[in-house]
């Protein structure tokens, strides 16, 4: 709803609410599931949420002018909280698809995902969200930024099985924390004294890390909760793919104006396209009756 009131050219108050919305309606939806099931963590997944409702709603009150606030200011520490959710959800589900890519590849290894690494990735960025909106001066939020990345970067080496990361259950929630681990480095470099762009920041974040992972985990989930085998459709794949490059041509650094607002325009066609695909994909699965007769 929001891609569409943006495509439409609407603006102001209608945009702001549609956004806002988002999250409340998320919630609601799964709130019922997660008070059912009681995930591990569920207490400090609904705290981030609705601190993530909260900073959504001075977001957008600042960028239609109710509140005098830069959004670029909100933006990144919202980033950077959803950042930290990533790493908690991906951390546990790289354990399980890891496994079966292993299984799938034939091979030897053995994963040595130690949970406490999620813990301290995720923490780190949290740490480095508060920071960010107490907009605290010092050449310490570089170095917390630095440490953000590096505790990614350890992740993705813990994660590393060989050859069997080419499954498309499995590189894409590599390639999330890798894009988490560089839009840190270059907080971490902005915040001692190198001039970067917030907004190519900002959309590593969130065209790359969030969509991406969400993407993945939408339809490992799409599958797995449908009892089906997880083997990822090519049209699921292609999705998956399209994000990923939505984010290079959305991240480029600007050299002229023309060249910069044909990669916008690129970037911002192959991301809708990836959740059209999306949907072409997994969409028939998830009206239809489990394939393996049970519940759910």
């Amino acid at each position: 709803a929001g891609r569409g009131v943006m495509i439409l050219g609407i603006d102001g108050v209608a945009s702001a609410l549609v956004a806002a919305a988002f999250l409340p309606c998320v919630a609601a939806i799964g709130a019922r599931s997660l008070i059912t099931q009681r995930p591990p963590r569920l207490g400090l997944l609904i705290s981030l949420i609705g601190i993530l409702g909260v900073l959504e709603g001075g977001w957008q009150a600042g960028r239609i002018g109710l509140l005098a606030i830069e959004p670029i200011f909100i933006a990144l520490p919202s980033l950077a909280i959803l950042a930290a959710l990533i790493t908690l959800v991906s951390g546990r589900i790289i354990i399980v698809v890891s496994q079966f890519a292993l299984i799938a590849d034939r091979s030897t290894r053995q994963l040595r995902a130690d949970p406490a690494s999620t813990e301290i990735a995720a923490w780190l960025l949290l740490l480095l969200a508060g920071v960010l909106l107490l907009d605290v001066q010092s050449p310490i939020v570089g170095w917390i930024a630095f440490a953000a990345a590096a505790a990614q970067i350890h992740r993705l080496c813990e994660w590393w099985i060989g050859l069997a990361m080419r499954q498309s259950y499995v590189w894409p929630l590599h390639a999330g924390s890798l894009m988490i681990a560089i839009a840190c480095t270059a907080i971490g470099f902005d915040g001692l004294g190198s001039s970067l762009s917030l907004s190519l920041i900002a959309h590593t974040f969130g065209v790359g890390a969030s969509a991406l992972v969400t993407l993945a985990v939408m339809t490992i989930a799409g599958l797995r909760h449908t009892g089906h085998d997880l083997v990822i459709p090519r049209l699921a794949t292609a999705a998956l793919v399209c994000v990923a490059m939505a984010t290079l041509l959305r991240t480029i650094p600007p050299i002229h104006d023309t060249y910069f607002r044909i990669m916008l325009g690129l970037s911002a066609a192959l991301w809708i396209a990836a959740f059209a695909l999306y949907l072409a994909s997994v969409a028939p699965a998830l009206l239809r009756p489990r394939v393996d007769g049970k519940v759910g």
